[in-house]
Parts: C-alpha cells; sequence; structure tokens
C-alpha cells in the first residue's frame, strides 16, 4: 500500500477490470484460515490482499472488510 502510485485509478475509483471468481475464491480463503490461525480481524489481511491481487481500490477494500463486519459480530 506504501508503495502504490498515485493516479492508478481513475476519479471514481475504478480500475475498470473485475477479480475473477477463482481469484477472488483464494483470497477469500487464505484470509480466512490465517485470521482464524492467528486470531485476528480478517481485515488486517483482507484489505491489502484485495489491493493488491484483486485490484479493488483501497476505499472500497475499506468499505467491503467494514461491511463484512455485520456478518461476523452476529
Amino acid at each position: 500500500m506504501l508503495f502504490q502510485k498515485s493516479g492508478e485509478e481513475d476519479i471514481m475509483g475504478d480500475t475498470g477490470s473485475r477479480p475473477g471468481v477463482l481469484t477472488t475464491s483464494i483470497v477469500g480463503i487464505l484470509t480466512g484460515l490465517f485470521s482464524g490461525f492467528f486470531g485476528m480481524g480478517g481485515g488486517v489481511l483482507a484489505v491489502p490482499l484485495m489491493l493488491r491481487f484483486l485490484k479493488i481500490p483501497i476505499h472500497r477494500a475499506v468499505a467491503i472488510s467494514l461491511a463484512l463486519i455485520l456478518f461476523t459480530s452476529w
């Protein structure tokens, strides 16, 4: 996240491409396994993985992570 170049996204924050189902599934499984194994929140791992591998803009990645807290908090 520190080395992301300014201007990689357009003004709307969309890179134009959508991640595939396989890539999304792998990122989700890895996030779940590591966060469960180490006993920490999944957002710590999920946000950087969404930025790096799924190419989701940071604002959306944080929003997705916060929205998933709703399901895990019940």
